[in-house]
């Protein structure tokens, strides 16, 4: 009766407690990971219907730049379309306008497409964060909404951050949204209640391409025909992932895929209830009741394995053959709870507790002992009389003390006195405020010498009061105080502390000043009511010195350039590194006027002298620039230091030996060259670029026969820049590819309003044959203009030769094979224009304005206009002369036989709705031969 009576008490106690478990949701991480085993044992093959174009690391790459516009999807809407998609879905937001043309296009491509397509909505947080409504509805703009359906893309992951569900509709703006899972499985049903996703379905079989394949042309007809698409992102960098069982972090399109899946193949999870699950422990429990007492407790153990064996392959064939996912975590606790008690109350529980108080208490002190010794700082512990009590084998290595015996061995004479000293007092102020334990603790530094080296050791002292068998017999324990002493050799950080100092102020190879050092020596030294000069000295070419003779050898010559600078003279106070090729210098305080004025002479005479290094003489040239001024503080000391850098720039100019003083006006003037080229790619986004055309006509008739695009630029500050101004600096900074692209395409639409035997010349700039595809950039200008190819003239000067002259043959071949022209521009300005001739496919020379303007008065230009006309006739090739603007100019280049003229005697620089009304009445016409001039000789 006693053992039926215990066994009762046990099994009703591990019912209660697995209830209540439960009942209040304790299980739920538990039964979390039990189904998320069943999801990954038994794997499912997607149907693959459903297709997934992913915007994956490739697809960006490929493209080039983030956000696409709105074309490129517009693309892929027609190619699906083309190849039998049923349905194209979209996972992009779409709700911000682009551009008008780029909406446009997509809609057009919506509107058009034969498959149904489908656009994302969600909600996403009030921007205000005021108010109730803190959530607003992200739909596409309405010219896309319009052209196709709409579905719900909202997922809402479970408290532990896992998404596990997915609803059916979502309610936005009290509108029922049906979710993007519903609509890709054909399963639509407006009502808000969610499902379980199968897991088990592995999203390596859903059918995958990378969104730049489609575009390439890389997927074919037949695996896209009849199936259902979905498009979105794929790549990490989109941030478009969330965490899921089984599979861990996965993107939202293939969740979506996921969810559809477990619609399209009736796979939505039917979860059990609790009351079944507690019906069943309840039977367990009568089981368990009626049979444990009978049998031993090993066999009870078994019993109760196999039992929860039997209980989860059952769960296992129901979630693999009938999509149940059954509650088993409160059956698998309530017969653990089982086990447990039924263990506990079979064994001494009272000896069974001692033993492992004893084991536990030897496995610590086990683990203390080994992390005691194995610290990697040094331990004594020193007690109040004065001997050591114990240390570890850091400490005999720190401090070289070999202590025999710990137990009588005094601390006294082993410890520098220091330690033992804040030992001493350590334990006296816990003895004397034994209730005080905060503040005790003391810390520092030492300096000493150990083992002939000097180290730096950090320390600190800690008082504390331990239990000890009492001697005398009234009392179990007495008190004793220690004092634990850590110590830890810090020389190595001490050392890179000071050398990481030391490399903040000075450069490492010479020795020199660093850059703020120099400047703080400014401060120091220098005062408002007198002028402080500085110097910058810079070595002209010594990259190519590196390049030439190795880097080890430019060290060398830095280390003794500055030894030299500083044993010059006296009155040089400090010699900083400014950067890698240039010298900062500052002279003492008071400044010596004279002497300063003197100082360049002093410093390129000294160093005239070649210097030799591991038995080389090396020459250097240099160049110095030296600004002054007063100094008030670091702003103005670093102003000074700035000025003297953009004095050498100039002196670079100037070549070898060159000097020159900071001039402000100069300064300026590059100042608003930094601004110009900061402000430049904004002003091409803001419509602050334009174009202008300047006429070109027969020199016979003075029929207008082209125009050539001029790109000019209002500045909201500075007004007109000249081009000359701004194209040197779109050329250094590469923006010429930008601007070159934008003056071609402009250029042909403009062009296509006027008539159709008038071309448009666009000038190509070098970096633009260099490093941008102008062939494909000529095409595409074409194309989208619709210009024909015969009525587009591109100007190349002659820098453009310079380089690789097979790969600008192969690409101005290929311009020709579309139908342009090929026009040289600035013809004898340039080096050797006769084999570009030769070599090159040229339509026409133009010759440069320089020898045109004013030629009546310049027999020397006519001789070389004449030159030229006789070398382009022996190539078959036209001649343009730019820069008439007399009639003396025109009647000149008559005569000398120049078959088209530009310049301001026919038109000015115009936009094109002046040069369409140029064009309907031409405001000069050459009606007459013109007459026989004599050439001047």
């Amino acid at each position: 009766m006693r053992s039926l009576g215990n066994n009762f008490r046990s099994i009703i106690a591990a019912f209660a407690i697995a209830a209540i478990l439960a009942t209040t949701g304790y299980l739920s991480g538990v039964q979390n990971s039990l189904n998320e085993i069943r999801m990954g044992q038994w794997k499912r093959l997607a149907s693959e219907n459903i297709v997934f174009i992913g915007i994956d690391k490739k697809s960006l790459d490929g493209v080039g730049y983030w956000p696409w516009p709105r074309s490129v999807y517009a693309q892929a809407v027609e190619k699906l379309s083309e190849f039998g998609a049923t349905e194209i879905a979209f996972d992009v937001d779409f709700s911000s306008p682009s551009s008008d043309q780029e909406d446009q296009r997509l809609a057009k491509a919506l509107s058009n497409s034969a498959a149904s397509v489908v656009l994302p909505t969600f909600l996403q947080p009030n921007a205000t964060g005021h108010g109730n409504d803190k959530l607003v509805q992200s739909k596409p703009i309405t010219i896309l909404g319009d052209q196709a359906w709409i579905a719900s893309v909202n997922v809402m992951p479970d408290a532990d951050g896992l998404v596990r569900s997915y609803p059916r509709a979502s309610d936005i703006s009290g509108e029922l949204v049906p979710s993007l899972s519903s609509v890709l499985s054909g399963t639509e049903r407006l009502d808000t209640s969610s499902f379980k996703i199968d897991f088990s379905i592995d999203p390596r079989t859903v059918p995958t391409y990378s969104f730049i394949d489609l575009q390439n042309g890389q997927v074919s007809r037949q695996e896209i025909e009849g199936k259902t698409v979905l498009i979105g992102a794929h790549a990490l960098e989109l941030r478009d992932s969330l965490t899921v069982p089984v599979h861990g972090v996965m993107s939202g399109p293939i969740l979506q895929i996921l969810a559809a899946e477990t619609l399209l193949q009736d796979r939505h999870l039917r979860v059990t209830g609790l009351i079944p699950i507690l019906a069943g422990m309840v039977i367990l429990a009568l089981l368990s009741l009626i049979a444990l007492p009978w049998i031993r407790l090993s066999l009870q153990m078994v019993a109760i394995l196999l039992l929860a064996v039997a209980v989860e392959a059952a769960a296992h064939y129901l979630f693999m053959g009938y999509s149940v996912e059954v509650t088993t975590a409160p059956v698998l606790a309530f017969l653990l709870l089982v086990a447990i008690i039924r263990t506990a109350g079979d064994l001494d529980v009272r000896t069974w507790l001692l033993r492992m108080a004893k084991a536990e208490a030897a496995n610590t002190r086990l683990v203390l002992d080994q992390v005691f010794e194995d610290s990697s700082d040094a331990i004594v512990i020193i007690r109040e009389d004065g001997t050591i009590l114990e240390q570890n084998a850091r400490f005999l290595k720190l401090f070289g003390a070999a202590i025999t015996n710990q137990t009588t061995h005094e601390a006294q004479g082993i410890l520098p006195a220091i330690l033992s000293d804040e030992a001493r007092n350590a334990i006296q102020r816990l003895s004397q405020s034994p209730n005080d334990n905060e503040n005790l603790t003391s810390h520092g530094r030492l300096e000493l010498e150990l083992n002939g080296e000097e180290k730096f050791v950090e320390f600190s002292v800690t008082p504390s009061q331990v239990m000890r068998p009492a001697k005398d017999a009234s009392n179990d324990v007495e008190k004793f105080t220690i004092a634990s002493i850590t110590a830890r050799d810090v020389t190595v950080e001490v050392n890179q502390r000071n050398k990481l100092e030391y490399l903040s102020r000075y450069d490492e190879q010479t020795g020199a000043e660093q850059r703020n050092e120099f400047v703080k020596n400014l401060v120091h030294h220098g005062n408002e009511e007198s002028q402080t000069t500085i110097f910058t000295l810079g070595l002209l070419r010594f990259d190519n010195l590196i390049s030439t003779m190795g880097r080890e050898l430019g060290d060398q010559l830095l280390i003794s350039l500055h030894e030299s600078l500083i044993a010059l003279d006296s009155h040089i106070e400090g010699v900083a590194m400014l950067d890698r090729e240039t010298f900062g210098i500052r002279l003492r305080a008071p400044l010596d006027v004279s002497f300063a004025a003197d100082f360049p002479n002093l410093l390129l005479t000294e160093l005239t002298d070649p210097i030799v290094i591991n038995r080389q003489s090396i020459s250097i040239d240099f160049c110095i620039g030296h600004a002054n001024g007063s100094l008030g503080g670091e702003a103005d000391a670093r102003r000074l230091v700035n000025q003297a850098e953009f004095a050498l720039r100039e002196a670079e100019r100037l070549g070898p030996n060159g000097v020159c003083a900071f001039n402000a006006r100069t300064n300026a003037h590059q100042q608003r060259a930094r601004q110009l080229e900061q402000e430049m790619r904004g002003a091409l986004a803001a419509g602050e670029f334009y174009l202008a055309y300047q006429p070109q006509v027969e020199t016979t008739t003075g029929k207008p026969v082209g125009a050539e695009a001029l790109v000019r630029w209002t500045h909201p500050e500075f007004g007109k820049v000249s081009p000359a101004e701004f194209v040197e600096i779109a050329e250094t900074t590469g923006l010429i590819i930008q601007i070159g692209q934008f003056v071609l395409n402009q250029a042909c639409r403009d062009a296509r309003a006027w008539d159709d035997d008038v071309s448009v010349s666009v000038n190509l700039s070098p970096v633009q044959l260099l490093r941008s595809d102008v062939v494909q950039e000529v095409k595409n200008a074409l194309k989208t203009s619709g210009l024909p190819a015969e009525r587009l003239v591109l100007e190349l000067t002659e820098s453009s030769f310079i380089g690789d002259e097979d790969d600008l043959l192969h690409k101005l071949d290929a311009l020709k094979s579309l139908g342009v022209s090929i026009v040289l521009d600035d013809f004898g300005t340039g080096y050797s224009s006769l084999g570009y001739l030769a070599r090159f496919p040229m339509d026409k020379i133009k010759v440069d304005q320089s020898f045109v303007r004013n030629i009546a008065k310049s027999p020397t230009n006519q001789a070389i206009v004449r030159s030229i006309k006789v070398l382009a006739d022996g190539f078959n090739i036209k001649v343009l002369c730019e820069g008439v603007e007399t009639e003396s100019d025109l009647k000149l280049v008559q005569q000398l036989g120049c078959q088209e003229i530009q310049g301001y005697y026919f038109g000015r620089p115009q936009s094109t709705f002046d040069m369409i009304r140029y064009l309907s009445n031409p405001s000069k016409q050459v009606t007459t031969e013109a007459p026989k001039l004599e050439v001047v000789q």
